[in-house]
């Protein structure tokens, strides 16, 4: 009997480690999936196919491009308010109010030029555009909830007033090279955007933090005070890119004639500014 008894327990344990062996696999698997997915797990995916277990591979690249999708929205949506800004702030700044030249004017069979406007003129532009703004933002955010497209108007807003304050910046920029007659001006243009970096960093790493500390509350004017600080911190941003993009441009032409310009040296620009 004790025989019998030992025979059993022999079989099941056979039967247990049989078990254990066959969920092996199916419980590595299981593990590989449920954690997040490494570059690495590609070349694991391709070895799953090269062995048929194509369901295996299969869960790999689809929780990658799960993991990918978020990735993906924000670039797609970069991209979009990117462009839609643009095309809003030359509507409004070149063909309502005039303060910048119309594209392609004064070519033949085109519009004659408008004079550009003084840099008052588009600073004031820049900060009736910057309150404005602040009021549709606080606005759009009591209805985002209900109106799911609104929840891109931040971004929006960010990228107008900082095309604003940044054309505002290049005037002044250009005001003073008339000024100095300076020529190329590269040495203008590079302090410019120095300049431009440290008074954002003092704007946000000193001046804003000051200001809020006295504004703790949850009222309307508390939050105004806290979108207006977000566009204004993203406007100068804007006009550091901007700014660095030009000074950079004026370093890589510096002393090059039209003729190189027309040659190797356009595309080698374009690649930096790319």
């Amino acid at each position: 009997m004790n025989s019998h008894l030992g025979g059993d327990a022999d079989s099941k344990m056979r039967l247990v480690a049989e078990g254990t062996a066959m969920s092996a696999p199916a419980a590595d698997a299981n593990m590989r999936h449920a954690r997040f997915i490494p570059p690495r797990s590609s070349v694991a995916a391709v070895v799953d196919v090269a062995h048929g277990r194509f369901e295996t591979a299969s869960d790999v690249f689809h929780l990658k491009m799960v993991n990918a999708f978020p990735v993906v929205q924000s670039f797609i949506q970069g991209t979009i308010v990117y462009v839609v800004s643009q095309e809003v702030q030359d509507l409004l700044a070149i063909f309502i109010l005039e303060l910048h030249p119309m594209p392609y004017c004064g070519t033949k069979d085109f519009m004659p030029c408008t004079p550009e406007k003084p840099p008052w003129a588009q600073a004031t532009y820049a900060l009736v555009l910057l309150i404005s703004l602040t009021l549709l933002q606080s606005l759009a955010a009591r209805y985002q909830e209900r109106y799911a497209v609104l929840t891109i108007f931040p971004s929006m807003a960010r990228a107008i007033a900082g095309w604003a304050l940044a054309n505002t910046f290049q005037r002044m920029v250009a005001e003073s090279e008339l000024l100095l007659h300076c020529g190329a001006c590269d040495l203008l243009h590079f302090s410019a955007a120095v300049l431009t970096t440290i008074f954002s960093a003092a704007m946000t790493l000193v001046v804003q933090p000051l200001t809020l500390v006295r504004c703790l509350g949850n009222g309307a004017a508390e939050e105004l005070l806290r979108t207006g600080w977000e566009l204004l911190l993203k406007a100068l941003s804007w006009t550091q890119m901007m700014l660095w993009t030009d000074a950079l441009n004026k370093l890589v032409v510096s002393g090059a004639s039209a003729a190189e310009m027309r040659g190797v040296l356009l595309p080698r620009l374009l690649a930096l500014w790319a």
